[in-house]
């Protein structure tokens, strides 16, 4: 099948000459850089509506070993930068930045492009901070290409904006200490394709391997501007459409209908299972990927092409759920890693504390009743007699539907962007009904 996937695997193997780094990282770095050049009238044919073929791709690895930083800043962002100039759009999206600067500049110089970054860690301790509460949900919005209308400064009424924008960057394990469920269970964690670190690194270890004279150089240059050539005939290519062939969408459709069984299993379990949102991502993601897959097979006759269409096949697809297995393989990995870095919670000691902190989770929780984790991880909690009180009293006289629920999640969703105390309020709310 490697053989047959034309830039991706050039690309990829082009990586690997060059930095002693892991295959998936490789074309991951591919993906996202035809990713980038689709832009944003290429689209999959579905039924719901048009579906396009930005990625978001994050690995996660070891700081050196891993050698995740290398493919972007030596490789990746100078394709981009060359590609810019030769097709003379603005692809390359600012990294550092607010909301109303980002929507800023994407009204001013291109709706369309890639976040491209070599840390996502600082991004991430950035998204927590008071002027960037807006962020998780702006980068949700960025992914799914459709931006709400905002007031800002001098409160100008921002218009909803259409983009196109994919993502791709690394981070060390350090990212375990500053994650925060939110960040999935909000959404935007859900739409990142998980890369782990799997040790399996293309060795370097000859001499001959970091050989690099005038002739090297002036190879991997040529190189560079034959990816550049092929991503601009991507980008200016007639065909646009992607549709599927019969046992092409058989074969989706089957994988969807499994997919979904199974996270409705987890749903059923336990309504905030985070394997379950990140679940139901993976066939849209995947038929992402498999029209890449063909675009990649096609991309050096894009040129002479003159339809608009083009067809999956059945083997584009199987490429797509290949990598989408796998994406959720690393995130279970992942998942495993983050519950035994990250740092234990804070000490609940107030009374309102732990009635706020009850709140949550009768307002989230099935039945309103605590899972096994939830149990677990708040012991502190949990074992307080003034919890029992509140939770006994609270499932007696079926709290969630006397306490105005809107006003409860209002609260909720205040304290994610950090400009209120909910405590005092959902105290005040509840204090009345439940006498504690």
């Amino acid at each position: 099948m490697e053989e047959e996937l034309g830039f991706i695997s050039e690309y990829s193997n082009f990586i690997l000459e060059h930095v002693p780094t892991t295959l998936k990282w490789a074309e991951a770095n591919a993906l996202c850089l035809l990713s980038i050049a689709s832009g944003p009238e290429k689209y999959v044919r579905m039924k719901p509506g048009p579906l396009r073929l930005n990625v978001w791709n994050l690995m996660i690895g070891p700081s050196g070993l891993g050698h995740k930083s290398l493919p972007i800043n030596s490789f990746a962002i100078p394709v981009l930068g060359k590609l810019k100039d030769l097709i003379n759009v603005d692809i390359i999206v600012p990294v550092r930045y607010s909301v109303e600067g980002m929507i800023e500049w994407l009204s001013k110089h291109s709706s369309h492009g890639g976040i491209v970054r070599d840390e996502f860690t600082t991004l991430f301790k950035e998204l927590t901070k008071s002027y960037l509460g807006d962020n998780l949900e702006f980068l949700s919005e960025l992914y799914d290409g459709r931006m709400q209308k905002r007031f800002t400064r001098g409160y100008k009424l921002e218009q909803v904006q259409s983009v196109y924008i994919s993502f791709l960057s690394a981070t060390t394990p350090h990212i375990y200490r500053v994650m925060d469920p939110e960040f999935f269970i909000q959404g935007t964690g859900n739409r990142i394709r998980i890369i782990m670190f799997d040790g399996k690194i293309q060795k370097m270890d000859s001499p001959e391997d970091w050989e690099y004279t005038g002739p090297h150089y002036a190879q991997t240059e040529r190189e560079i501007e034959k990816f550049v050539e092929i991503l601009s005939d991507v980008y200016t290519s007639e065909v646009n459409v992607f549709a599927l062939q019969d046992e092409a969408l058989k074969k989706w459709v089957e994988y969807r209908s499994k997919v979904f069984e199974d996270a409705e299993k987890r749903l059923q379990q336990n309504q905030m299972d985070l394997v379950y949102t990140y679940m139901v991502r993976l066939p849209e993601i995947s038929l992402k990927l498999a029209a890449l897959c063909r675009l990649s097979n096609r991309a050096k006759v894009l040129k002479e092409t003159t339809f608009h269409e083009l067809v999956l096949k059945e083997s584009d697809v199987e490429y797509g759920i290949k990598k989408e297995e796998e994406a959720l393989r690393d995130f279970k990995t992942m998942l495993d890693n983050w519950r035994h870095f990250r740092p234990m919670p804070e000490p609940i000691t107030t009374a309102r504390d732990k009635i706020w902190k009850v709140c949550s989770f009768l307002l989230y929780a099935p039945n309103r009743m605590l899972n096994t984790e939830q149990w677990r991880d708040n012991q502190d909690v949990v074992s307080d007699s003034t919890f029992y009180s509140f939770r006994n009293k609270a499932l007696e006289i079926k709290w969630i539907r006397l306490v105005d629920r809107s006003e409860i999640q209002n609260e909720i969703e205040k304290t994610r962007l950090g400009v209120s105390n909910p405590a005092t309020k959902v105290w005040t709310i509840t204090k009345e009904y439940l006498k504690v």
